[in-house]
């Protein structure tokens, strides 16, 4: 359902590389892009250790959402406390 996402043989790859061989990075961002294409109706996707996407692909990411109508929840770890929900010891400390 992705352009790019094919088998070589017996082996996963996207864009020529092996699946195994992709980042983190692009591992989520590829998840993303198939759950958007096999998932149109639900528009809401949960991204857990958002923290490996890099700028680059979170940028891309964030595009894919807009241009999509989709909302994407991230699992982020950010030490800054400049962002998002906070949560220490199951209870929210910050918003």
């Amino acid at each position: 359902p992705v352009e790019g996402l094919a088998f070589e043989g017996d082996i996963l790859s996207y864009k020529g590389i092996p699946i195994s061989q992709t980042s983190s990075g692009e591992m989520i961002v590829l998840s993303a892009r198939i759950a958007m294409a096999l998932n149109p109706k639900l528009k809401v996707l949960f991204i857990r250790n958002a923290s490996l996407i890099g700028t680059k692909n979170f940028e891309l990411l964030s595009k894919l959402a807009t241009e999509n109508g989709y909302q994407i929840w991230c699992e982020y770890v950010d030490t800054t406390n400049e962002v998002g929900i906070y949560i220490e010891n199951g209870e929210v400390v910050a918003k």
